[in-house]
């Protein structure tokens, strides 16, 4: 889940650029720390949906990882 939009509405949705994209990270290839504020399993989602209700608690984008 990513919230923002990014790179969402590109015309290969889904298509190679994603694939790319989660073949390098999943090989800890790509560095995400400028482009998230925090990541999260998926088994941790209460959490990220609590962030939320913070008021101010979000810097960033949340990346959750959903195979962890």
């Amino acid at each position: 889940m990513l919230t923002d939009l990014w790179m969402s509405y590109s015309a290969s949705f889904l298509g190679k650029d994603w694939e790319l994209v989660v073949h390098f990270f999943g090989l800890c290839q790509l560095k995400y720390g400028g482009l998230a504020f925090k990541m999260f399993p998926l088994s941790k989602i209460a959490e990220v949906f609590a962030l939320y209700k913070a008021s101010g608690a979000i810097k960033g984008r949340i990346l959750v990882n959903f195979e962890a």
